[in-house]
């Protein structure tokens, strides 16, 4: 695989991308690849592996001279790996991309344009999800996040794509790291906090690519049904926080689910 030639944008704002990596080896150089061939002209890209003893390291040490700053160390968990990555990052515009997604051609011009429109807005966009068991691909518009329709976990897309979410450093610096007791939850934590603050606005395109297979954690056994019980959790947590008149819509369509439609709120 070679880095392609793609005439850069001049003069703009710093993008920051940590991507986290544990024996992901087979997927990590799309990754990388997907980063480095925007050929963006301030891009600060940061790799964090947990220790891998796969071929993750050759992969990284190919590419090492284009990489900002990378690592492979043992550490606590995903978490616990992307906040190592949060705490190096100068750039005005943060993501986080996982070793087994990729970014679709021209992204970053994409966000910078919307970003200079409004540099302190949450921009989310579509994503393919590649479903490797199944052979199969799906695109996945958003519901475009609020407090109040992020703790609704029951809902068909509540939470939108992780890797199709670009924030300004400012929205990172008020909501805070994300929490490392959480496994599956972290992103949706994440957003919730930024909501109290900050707006997520719509890209009208293809952001990323999400691969779900037997090694990740939405594609191992029972899929996102692991995901349920954090979920819950975190936005029992933050309704607690929540407005007289946000919780009174909250109780209401969650009682609506528990009686008519409980298969939703199953978590098991």
């Amino acid at each position: 695989m070679q880095i392609t030639n793609v005439t850069p944008v001049n003069s703009s704002p710093k993008i920051s991308i940590v991507t986290p990596s544990y024996n992901q080896g087979q997927y990590l150089e799309r990754t990388i690849l997907s980063v480095l061939n925007q050929n963006y002209p301030n891009l600060e890209y940061i790799i964090i592996d947990g220790g891998s003893t796969d071929n993750s390291l050759d992969v990284i040490k190919k590419y090492e001279s284009k990489i900002s700053h990378w690592v492979s160390e043992k550490d606590n968990g995903q978490s616990d790996a992307i906040n190592k990555g949060f705490r190096l990052i100068t750039g005005d515009i943060v993501a986080w991309l996982n070793s087994d997604d990729w970014y679709e051609d021209g992204v970053f011009d994409e966000i910078v344009k919307n970003y200079r429109t409004n540099p302190l807005a949450i921009w989310v966009g579509d994503c393919t999800r590649h479903y490797v068991a199944r052979n199969k691909i799906r695109l996945l518009r958003p519901v475009i996040p609020t407090f109040e329709s992020l703790l609704r976990y029951w809902r068909k897309s509540f939470c939108p794509a992780q890797p199709s979410i670009f924030f300004p450093r400012e929205a990172l610096n008020a909501a805070g790291l994300l929490d490392e007791s959480l496994h599956y939850a972290m992103d949706l934590d994440l957003w919730i906090k930024m909501s109290r603050r900050f707006r997520f606005y719509y890209v009208n395109k293809n952001l990323s690519h999400y691969l779900i297979h037997q090694d990740s954690k939405s594609g191992s056994g029972n899929g996102f049904k692991k995901f349920r019980p954090e979920w819950r959790s975190v936005c029992f947590k933050h309704l607690k926080s929540a407005s007289a008149k946000d919780k009174a819509f909250f109780y209401a369509d969650y009682y609506y689910h528990r009686i008519f439609k409980p298969h939703l709120l199953k978590e098991n």
